[in-house]
């Protein structure tokens, strides 16, 4: 449980933090993430759309949440995440589908080996 870690030494660390368990948790947290953000009222523009405003191509927002979670993800794996981007956004990312672009790139992020033990 966050803030209990298991004895006065802390948590382990590297590949202690890997199991199915705390994989599925790690994935669970992408739309949590975004959710919340998309359900402020009080801007004038959806906040998950933009977050990508600079540059709102499937590379653009493959490269934007890799920074905003310092992934560092190889060559072939980016490829992916442009592929989704592309494939979530139908080619152009909108105000209506920015949360779910946003969500599913972020699962594929968390998902990945290289995310875990980065």
């Amino acid at each position: 449980e966050l803030l209990y870690p298991p004895d006065v030494a802390g948590w382990k660390i590297g590949t202690n933090w890997i199991s199915t368990a705390t994989m599925l948790e790690r994935v669970a947290w992408a739309p949590k993430l975004f959710a919340t953000a998309n359900r402020i009222k009080d801007v004038s523009r959806n906040p998950v759309y933009d977050l990508f405003s600079q540059d709102p191509t499937p590379q653009g927002i493959a490269t934007k949440l890799c920074s905003l979670f310092d992934a560092r993800v190889p060559g072939d794996k980016f490829d992916t995440l442009t592929q989704a981007a592309t494939r979530l956004s139908g080619g152009k990312l909108t105000e209506r589908n920015a949360l779910n672009v946003a969500v599913g790139v972020t699962r594929l992020i968390f998902g990945m080996p290289e995310y875990q033990v980065g």
